[in-house]
């Protein structure tokens, strides 16, 4: 990610109009869901009684109007 945001700030490749970021949680997500339904647990906060098919997470939008907001040229990803 660290390079597509460097190409984003220095408009090295045009084509290149938005990266979008994840949250660092969407992975405990899917665990704390998997959990969930092999314990037969309830699922607060879920509408419905069943391990939802699909589970939309926010993603923001990265754009070279915003890059500088995320772009940190130290980190390791």
């Amino acid at each position: 990610m660290k390079e597509i945001y460097q190409m984003m700030k220095e408009n090295q490749n045009p084509e290149i109009v938005v990266s979008l970021r994840y949250p660092p949680t969407m992975g405990a997500l899917g665990v704390n869901l998997a959990v969930k339904l092999l314990n037969g647990d309830s699922l607060d906060g879920f509408w419905g009684e069943s391990i939802p098919h699909r589970v939309m997470l926010e993603a923001t939008p990265v754009t070279p109007e915003n890059v500088e907001d995320y772009y940190d040229p130290d980190a390791i990803y």
